[in-house]
């Protein structure tokens, strides 16, 4: 306990000291952004418009706007774009604080903005959600049913990895009764979103023919993947 504190301890006072030195070249890198037509172009976007302000972040986070990486910059425009109800701004705010970028590491307001870029429509959010309240991740308490109504969410939003996992768990009894012909429905929701093996090859599985058709489809078209997956496609035929 005691060497797991101080490693806490000693985690945390670098995560300040980056912080310092973030802050203390951000007049620099502003500069640098006024240099680069780039991030000019994001930040007039983000003046403009709030919501906008989430992509002008990235700037900062990824440096790939003529400009050098300054997490601390990065997490203030997502914070700006989070409070004008942007999904994508509260989904990187969240990261901010979960990783300790341009802000002291806190798992609790990391869960919170990933919350509310969930329920502002971000599909990577609840897809992120209900991978962690599965197993008990990241602050996550293990819920195997808020667990699937996150998959059948982050879905519904359009995330094809999501379909195919909230099937899984549908079939298999987790999480809900389990029910073949619901989790087919998921399944082939999946594979509309997304024609790929891995999406379409769960509705198979279950013995669904239409998902079945899809996949000797794919076989067809892809030689990739009837060298990867040899035996399933030939039974998908």
């Amino acid at each position: 306990e005691l060497s797991k504190k101080i490693a806490e301890e000693k985690k945390l006072a670098q995560q300040k000291a980056e912080v310092a030195s973030q802050q203390a070249a951000r007049k620099s890198v502003e500069e640098a952004c006024e240099s680069s037509e780039p991030c000019r172009k994001k930040k007039a976007s983000c003046e403009r418009k709030a919501k906008d302000c989430a992509d002008y972040g990235l700037c900062f986070e990824a440096g790939n706007c003529g400009t050098p990486k300054n997490p601390l910059l990065a997490m203030e425009l997502y914070d700006k774009a989070c409070n004008a109800k942007s999904d994508a701004g509260c989904y990187k705010l969240s990261y901010s604080h979960r990783y300790g970028r341009g802000i002291v590491e806190d798992q609790t307001k990391a869960n919170s903005f990933r919350n509310l870029a969930c329920e502002l429509g971000s599909a990577e959010a609840c897809y992120d959600i209900g991978m962690d309240a599965g197993y008990g991740n990241n602050g996550e308490p293990r819920d195997t049913a808020r667990s699937l109504n996150m998959r059948k969410k982050a879905c519904d939003m359009g995330n094809a990895s999501a379909c195919d996992l909230a099937a899984g768990w549908i079939a298999g009894g987790i999480g809900t009764p389990a029910d073949k012909d619901e989790a087919i429905t998921w399944a082939r929701k999946g594979c509309k979103l997304e024609a790929a093996y891995q999406t379409c090859s769960r509705g198979m599985e279950l013995g669904d023919s239409w998902s079945r058709k899809q996949v000797a489809k794919l076989c067809d078209k892809d030689p990739a993947v009837a060298q990867r997956w040899p035996k399933e496609c030939q039974a998908a035929h």
